[in-house]
């Protein structure tokens, strides 16, 4: 939804011009006005005359409330950038307002808050501050990209200051009488694939500590919603859901209401506001605590962005993952809950979880790959590669139609018709559309079974190293400049020195008698001639360091199109990027470790190329 030109700005600087602009809402609404912008966390203090004397040491240099009046809004489908490439780098460094060893001993004062009973939960929070000149719409698309969220929103309250918001969370959706809010309480982090990301859900839907950090927050909003609603009409209609995002778990409930007649904003806002997931429980005692704990203001951020329409229809996100971006000094909000059985220093690395999508590195868009054999017609390991490439589809958002996608391969398969072995490069986009290449399979020279040991190692955590997709810029280069030097493939390691795969080939290793082909966990494609060795022989996944490949006794390399191949060799890159001397001669036979049916041939034919 897109707000622009406002005829008038509904602003209040201090605690007492907080009634009067709400007073001004309820006018404009009237005239049949939209409206749009924010409610400073700040703002909450006016509403709650408890919390008058803390409200009156405010400074005013931020509005407490920044609302613009507008006409209907436009409906807006693009994002700002359209190339993906222009966009901005992300931080190089971020300044937090605790270091570590003081945000953990204010996580041990709210824990002895608790045990006074001063406090059932609370929300501790401090801010996260970086320079930046990137412009605000290049940034906020960027983020947004890095973090898709539902409640995203880019205002401008004045020339030089601007406000990007991306947040996951809902804090209530109005249409008419009924009133929506869903509170998230409850934090992990995603797996690198569909497989780790369901366990962690499932971790976190089982959790103790998070779900009796959701439990509470539900029932405050029971008791919130109690204020302004029905008799009878509160009710949880979802508990312990779980969402996901690039970077973060988020647990989260709903709880609905029917609004009494009489309810006007303010006093909507006066019973709810803030959310009480990014306070805690008691609520308004609470706010005091950590107004004395967290020595600064919020802001914009833990406050609520949104809009209010004429007609009983408004929808308002609780303002987390919030940047204030002012003339070049950027500043973000971040928090954790914390109850008696919170860890300090698992508390403050969730805070880390949570700024992690600042500096996510910027991907390009791309596309999901399978590469299939095809051979007298049909595909080898069709279902495998069909089943691999909609678990990445699911993991990373993308459309898949598997009717789709066969009828591309049955069409590709018709259209090929020279009777020889064929490499159909199977494409899916994001939205679902599908195309295939398909070339000669060529057979390789006599020096196909060197590697190349490269030098740039892998990050494990990096989840496109678990999915087959055009991203993959370094190993596209290392391989590239393997071929050039002779060489069938380079071999990687990650950044703990473990070995883990080839550009295009997962590896298997002979030590001690026994076969063993590095684990996922240490950065590894799940490649599909891969699980067919560990499902059908005599094949181990375990960690394979730098000393047992110079001592392994054969060294095998595979894939899908390739079948099975021997390491007849591997060279050490120099600093140069040559090859300089090398490391490993293998000897001994294939003999035990069977190839597949369908490249039993070929196989023979390296074997023999091999032997002349």
């Amino acid at each position: 939804m897109l707000f622009q030109k406002p005829t008038q700005i509904i602003e209040a600087r201090l605690v007492a011009d907080v009634p009067s602009a709400f007073s001004a809402i309820e006018q404009r609404l009237a005239e049949g006005c939209y409206l749009a912008g924010y409610i400073a966390y700040e703002a909450g203090l006016a509403l709650e005359p408890a919390l008058a004397d803390l409200a009156s040491a405010l400074p005013n240099d931020e509005p407490l409330v920044w609302l613009g009046c507008y006409g209907p809004p436009e409906r807006c489908e693009e994002s700002f950038q359209s190339d993906a490439t222009v966009l901005g780098a992300p931080p190089v460094s971020l300044r937090y307002s605790f270091e570590q060893e003081e945000y953990e001993r204010k996580v041990e004062v709210v824990r002895g808050l608790i045990v006074a009973g001063e406090t059932y939960q609370a929300n501790l929070t401090m801010d996260v501050e970086w320079d930046s000149a990137e412009p605000p719409t290049a940034m906020y698309d960027r983020l947004l990209r890095a973090q898709p969220v539902p409640y995203a929103a880019l205002l401008h309250p004045k020339p030089g200051w601007h406000v990007l918001s991306f947040s996951p969370e809902l804090f209530f959706e109005r249409s008419g009488d009924c009133i929506v809010t869903r509170p998230m309480k409850g934090t992990a982090a995603p797996g690198r694939d569909s497989a780790e990301t369901s366990a962690q859900m499932a971790w976190l839907r089982a959790d103790e500590k998070n779900r009796a950090e959701n439990v509470m927050i539900v029932d405050l909003m029971r008791s919130d919603l109690g204020r302004i609603c029905q008799t009878g009409s509160v009710q949880v209609t979802k508990l312990f859901d779980v969402e996901s995002y690039p970077t973060v778990l988020q647990m989260t409930s709903t709880v609905e209401g029917r609004l009494r007649q009489d309810i006007r904003y303010r006093e909507l806002f006066a019973a709810l506001f803030p959310s009480g997931s990014i306070v805690g429980a008691p609520k308004i005692h609470t706010m005091r605590l950590l107004h004395a704990l967290e020595e600064r203001r919020r802001g914009v951020y833990a406050g609520a962005i949104g809009y209010i329409a004429p007609g009983g229809e408004a929808e308002f996100n609780v303002a987390i993952r919030t940047v204030s971006l002012c003339e070049g000094k950027a500043r973000l909000g971040v928090g954790s809950g914390i109850t008696f059985d919170s860890e300090p220093k698992l508390e403050y690395e969730e805070c880390l979880t949570k700024t992690r999508f600042l500096t996510r590195e910027p991907v390009p868009e791309f596309q999901l790959i399978e590469t299939l054999l095809l051979q007298g017609g049909a595909f080898t390991f069709l279902e495998e590669h069909l089943e691999r490439m909609a678990h990445t589809a699911e993991y990373f958002d993308f459309l898949f139609d598997p009717t789709r996608v066969r009828a591309a391969l049955q069409d590709a398969a018709r259209s090929w018709t020279t009777g020889e072995v064929a490499r159909v490069r199977l494409l899916l986009d994001r939205q679902g559309m599908v195309t295939c290449e398909t070339t000669s399979l060529k057979r390789e020279d006599g020096r196909s079974g060197a590697l190349l040991l490269w030098q740039e190692r892998t990050v494990d955590s990096d989840c496109f190293l678990r999915h087959k997709t055009t991203h993959r810029t370094v190993y596209d280069a290392a391989f590239r400049q393997a071929q050039a030097r002779g060489f069938a493939d380079c071999l990687f390691s990650n950044t703990r020195h473990e070995i883990t795969e080839c550009a295009i080939h997962n590896v298997i290793v002979l030590i001690a008698g026994e076969w063993i082909t590095p684990p996922l966990a240490s950065g590894v494609l799940p490649g599909i001639y891969r699980r067919y060795l560990l499902e059908r022989c005599k094949v181990s996944e375990r960690v394979v360091t730098f000393g047992d490949l110079l001592s392994a006794e054969e060294i095998l390399f595979c894939n899908s199109v390739r079948g099975l191949r021997r390491a007849t060799s591997i060279m050490a890159q120099c600093d140069d990027g040559g090859a300089a001397e090398t490391i490993w001669i293998g000897g001994r036979s294939l003999c035990g470790v069977p190839a597949f049916s369908a490249q039993e041939e070929q196989t023979r034919q390296y074997e023999a190329e091999r032997k002349k």
